[in-house]
């Protein structure tokens, strides 16, 4: 039944019009996916979920998680940074029948070699362009041609569950993923729209309009306003301007409708006397109907809190929140917290060392960070992400050094035009990449890492 279902409310969206051939053959391999793991919930085997650790892959394995609990499945979930030899031994010995790979990219010849060292079944769920083709059963979007930024990990595990049985309870942890992975931008498309629709028409997420700049969500409002150098000009304008409204050093979710209210006009006024787009500043927010607690009733903020506790190691924590287990729902806003001192001290180091021009390379397209073992590797990604848009470039490459692998640098790719693609081309006889439109990463070796920044210099964007 969900086969038609989904197919019927496919071909009415205009970004996938005309396409069912693709959209039949992506059904088809979710069904594939779905009978797999279907198999092994019948048989109660032991399932070893093993995810990524951003919002995406932390939500995906939320929505298993929560499946495998119902139907009384036991399960492991293991998380990792990445797909990697040396990762994949620490899990060479689990005594599963199924290991459920979730939001991993391209590294399938890694899987294919794991799969053949433990002849164990393996169940791939992705989003991000594969490496090439595979004997695996991977259900991924580009398998059927169709692009990765229709839909990510979780809302595509949700749609696999759900053609297992009905499921849509949780379908607030297939946004909150989408979310993480930056696939809201202005609105929801593709099959992400579908599943927001279901979630409306199920009475679990409202949709408000609300202030939307990146770092809203976890940031102090002079922090989060000060990344948006269109609006204002310096740091203690902003701060001049909220000790006026009585919102200084607020964080946006502690403030009430009243106080909201007031920050929208005066911002709204702002925007047009500067000739800006209200759009740009202003979106959608999206909201769980029946949660009490603030940080996880605004699904923006909610994707905040499971990236946090993945860049952190509090993989715990985001278990047992997605599970709705009442003592972890009360660390929600210590760990926010902790997740906005650790990117204000980052932030903090770049600031400081924008002179040195070993460590902040910049030009007037391009910023490259070379944090080394300053900020963490976990981190690096979400750093580059606010500065592309705070020194508006078009390009901000972050690098940082693995801990637990000195001789490979974690490396973070963003880009304000849909060239990151491109660029891994241009950048992989340096190392290991893969990602989006707009982010992208991978790691480096330390012995190619100044080839690899000279690279980036020379790079026309």
């Amino acid at each position: 039944m969900n086969y038609y279902y989904y197919l019927k409310k496919a071909l009415k969206l205009k970004e996938l019009k005309e396409k069912e051939e693709k959209i039949e053959k992506f059904l088809s391999l979710i069904q594939i996916g779905a009978h797999k793991l279907k198999t092994h919930v019948k048989a109660k085997s032991l399932i070893h979920i093993v995810s990524h650790l951003d919002a995406d892959g932390l939500s995906s394995a939320g929505l298993i998680i929560n499946f495998l609990k119902k139907e009384k499945v036991p399960f492991v979930h293991t998380v990792l940074k990445q797909i990697s030899e040396n990762n994949l031994k620490t899990i060479l010995n689990s005594e599963a029948e199924l290991f459920l790979f979730l939001d991993f990219g391209s590294q399938t010849r890694l899987m294919e070699n794991f799969y053949l060292s433990t002849k164990k079944d393996i169940l791939i769920i992705d989003h991000h362009f594969p490496e090439k083709e595979t004997f695996l059963t991977n259900v991924n979007p580009h398998y059927a041609d169709l692009d990765g930024d229709l839909i990510s990990t979780s809302p595509l595990t949700y749609l696999l569950l759900n053609f297992i049985e009905d499921f849509k309870d949780f379908v607030h942890l297939a946004l909150v993923g989408a979310i993480g992975d930056m696939q809201e931008n202005k609105g929801f498309i593709g099959f992400n729209k579908i599943i927001l629709e279901e979630a409306i028409d199920n009475d679990i997420v409202e949709v408000k309009k609300g202030l939307n700049i990146y770092g809203i969500s976890f940031l102090k409002l002079e922090d989060a306003l000060f990344k948006e150098k269109r609006l204002f000009n310096s740091y203690s304008e902003i701060q001049n301007f909220l000790k006026k409204l009585g919102l200084n050093n607020k964080t946006y979710y502690s403030l009430t409708n009243e106080e909201k209210e007031k920050l929208h006009k005066f911002l709204i006024d702002l925007i047009y006397l500067k000739n800006l787009e209200i759009e740009d500043f202003f979106g959608n927010q999206y909201y769980l109907k029946n949660e009490e607690n603030i940080y996880l009733k605004d699904l923006k903020v909610y994707s905040t809190f499971l990236n946090a506790c993945g860049r952190l190691g509090y993989y715990f924590i985001a278990d047992g929140v997605m599970l709705n287990v009442k003592e972890y729902k009360n660390q929600v806003k210590e760990v926010l917290k902790k997740y906005r001192e650790e990117i204000m001290k980052a932030l903090k180091w770049v600031e400081e060392n924008k002179k040195d021009p070993e460590k902040v390379i910049e030009d007037k397209d391009k910023l490259i960070i070379n944090a080394e073992d300053n900020i963490r590797d976990t981190l690096i990604g979400t750093v580059s992400s606010i500065l592309i848009n705070q020194y508006n470039k078009n390009l901000v490459v972050g690098i940082s050094k693995d801990p637990k692998n000195l001789e490979e640098y974690k490396v973070s790719i963003r880009t304000k035009e849909d060239k990151v693609q491109e660029l891994l081309k241009d950048f992989s006889e340096y190392g290991e990449f893969g990602g989006h439109l707009k982010a992208g990463g991978g790691k480096v070796k330390q012995a190619k890492l100044t080839q690899f920044i000279n690279k980036v210099k020379g790079v026309k964007i």
